[in-house]
This record gives C-alpha cells, structure tokens and sequence, in this order.
C-alpha cells in the first residue's frame, strides 16, 4: 500500500524564461586585410548560409578554395574579388547571348 508521502507530487518551480539566440555580427574586413574567414565571406554574399558555401565550393571549380587551420577556414580576399569580377563578365556574355 502507498504511503501518502509517495503520492503526493510536488509543485512545478517557478519556469526560467527561454533566452533568444542573438547571433554575432562578422567583424568587419579591415582594407589591409589578406585573409577572411568563412564568416565574412558569406556576410560579403548577404549573409548566406555555410550550406551555401558549402554546395559553392562542391559545383564552382572556379570559387576560391579555402586554406584550413584546423577546422576554420580561411579565404584569400584578393582570389575572392578576381572571382567577383569573372562573375560580372560571365554574366554580361549570358545577356548579350
């Protein structure tokens, strides 16, 4: 047979609110910058997703490659603007044909 104490239960405590997740701001890319990270690249292309660049560097061959320090990766500003401006004229030759 249950003792009383065994069928009691005890009062919920008072619930913490949930906290939102506020995610960081890139740093910005300073003007004597060489390398930037995976972060700023996809800040740079309006804040896409690192599925995004991911899925970019699987089916661009011509896309930057990144140089790792252990899991980060870093990308070559100056490969990343080339890149950029091959786009523009990729994309003017598509309009004109």
């Amino acid at each position: 047979m249950p003792t009383a104490k065994a069928t009691l239960k005890k009062k919920p405590g008072p619930v913490a609110p949930v906290k939102q997740i506020k995610h960081q701001a890139p740093v910005p890319i300073p003007p004597d910058a060489v390398y930037v990270s995976a972060k700023q690249v996809l800040a740079r292309y309006g804040g896409r997703s690192e599925m995004w660049l991911n899925r970019k560097l699987i089916a661009e061959v011509d896309f930057p490659r990144p140089m790792y320090s252990g899991r980060l990766r870093f990308f070559r500003l100056d490969e990343l603007e080339q890149y950029e401006k091959l786009a523009v004229v990729r994309g003017r030759v598509k309009m004109e044909a």
